[in-house]
């Protein structure tokens, strides 16, 4: 292990290396290498054509200048492997005109391929992502995922990738080069990333704000043996509070949809629409006594919002991104609510792309695929007046399909009305007082539905 500075470890990358970055949204991001990648290849034109992995893309929800949109470059990037986007809108909207083939997959899938690799397996074979857009049955794409039967059950089975060079970012180190995660808001991917890395003889460079004489032995999370440089980060992270109005359209789809969780429930709550739950349940004093997840690895206390997603204040416990994918995996959830920007005529919800702009799914899939009760939030229509209940929507992240053949029970509150899933589609069951059916709903939605005949009415 070797202390270097940015430059030096640029200079470790060739053209066209594989390039895999630890991170999540606007946490543990390498700034201070990615700009000094950036600029670098400004500079010289090299290292260029390169491939960027990721877990959840760094960046603060704008196309400002952090995290993977510092390195938005024609040339300099060529491809990307990620489970999402939609934190750096920048690189969104960049591998949308310049990654033809981009590898987009489900968080949970995502993790397990890094244990895959450090396995030295060929890849990973899962039910998650079936009938959705990952699924080349749906998309037409096969580049890197392939559709195959297995004793007559069908699986996807997702193709490893190669690393060359490893970019993790912590905030802590001690002078041997062990890394902690003692000060950081989440500990994300980084043992796997370092791991599947060394798995492949990629270099690792870790950048860390703070090196200490010598960590405790509870707080070396990094072992120094799967280290080989640490670059002095010239940036401190920190999290910025963030004041949100939470409007009214917001506040009425959280008080219906917390009418969904019973007590002592296990609960995940979604970026976006849902995160109003957070504030009713701290409002609430958790009467209930809600136990929260969120797919980073933090347990209970009250989520943070926006740029800060993924963290949360007076948090129980955490662990790693990994382990809490896998939980999902077994039933643990009760109840996960998420956000939908766009719903069809057969209740499939799209949330991974938008227009211009590639956003991939995070951990939606894997969160969607074993919940025992899915509550999507979101309004009528769009703060533009467009309809988001549409015939046909642009991908299909959240399967129907799956969930009727899994006996889900589906659910969908907008700020006037709901809607539960059934094996023939969406169905009106509730719609709030002083609504016109025909004008307010109807006219609004660009399929037909059916109107339950126990039809709920607010007072």
């Amino acid at each position: 292990m070797k202390f270097i500075t940015s430059r030096k470890a640029i200079s470790l990358i060739n053209n066209n290396d594989n390039i895999i970055i630890s991170s999540f949204g606007n946490f543990s991001v390498c700034k201070n290498l990615l700009l000094e990648l950036r600029n670098t290849y400004l500079k010289e034109k090299k290292p260029n054509n390169l491939t960027i992995i990721t877990s959840v893309g760094s960046g603060n929800l704008t196309y400002e200048d952090e995290g993977l949109n510092i390195i938005a470059q024609k040339h300099l990037v060529k491809n990307i492997i990620t489970s999402h986007l939609g934190m750096c809108k920048k690189m969104a909207e960049f591998a949308f005109d310049n990654c033809p083939n981009i590898y987009m997959m489900p968080l949970g899938v995502y993790l397990e391929l890094l244990d895959s690799i450090t396995r030295k397996k060929d890849g990973v074979i899962t039910k998650i992502g079936l009938n959705t857009f990952c699924d080349p049955n749906v998309s037409g794409k096969s580049n890197y995922i392939k559709r195959i039967n297995i004793n007559n059950n069908d699986y996807l089975y997702y193709q490893n990738f190669s690393i060359d060079i490893c970019f993790i970012k912590a905030k802590l180190c001690d002078k041997k080069g062990n890394i902690s995660f003692k000060k950081d808001e989440i500990i994300n991917d980084s043992l796997e990333v370092a791991m599947a890395s060394k798995s492949m003889k990629a270099k690792v460079i870790v950048e860390v704000e703070e090196v200490v004489d010598e960590l405790d032995k509870e707080d070396k999370y990094i072992p120094n043996t799967l280290v080989d440089y640490i670059v002095i980060s010239n940036y401190k992270e920190k999290v910025n509070p963030v004041t949100i109005k939470l409007e009214e359209n917001r506040i009425k789809c959280a008080q219906k949809a917390y009418l969904e969780a019973s007590n002592n429930d296990i609960i995940n709550i979604g970026v976006g629409m849902p995160d109003a739950i957070s504030y009713l349940i701290d409002k609430d004093n958790n009467k209930k006594n809600l136990t929260i997840t969120i797919e980073s690895g933090i347990v209970g206390g009250n989520i943070k919002l926006k740029e800060n997603f993924g963290t949360s204040s007076n948090y129980d416990y955490r662990i790693r991104m990994s382990d809490m994918l896998k939980l999902y995996n077994t039933n643990f959830l009760d109840v996960a609510f998420l956000g939908a920007a766009q719903i069809d005529k057969n209740g499939n919800v799209n949330v991974s792309k938008f227009r211009n702009r590639c956003v991939g799914a995070g951990g939606f899939i894997d969160i969607v695929s074993n919940a025992k009760k899915i509550v999507f939030l979101t309004s009528l229509l769009t703060k533009n007046n467009e309809k988001k209940f549409i015939n046909e929507i642009e991908e299909i992240t959240f399967s129907s399909k799956n969930a009727i053949l899994n006996n889900q029970e589906v659910l969908y509150i907008t700020n006037i009305c709901s809607f539960k899933l059934t094996k023939d589609g969406l169905e009106l069951i509730e719609i709030d007082k002083n609504i016109d059916i025909e004008k307010d709903i109807l006219n609004n939605i660009g399929f037909k539905i059916k109107i339950s005949n126990n039809l709920k009415k607010g007072k």
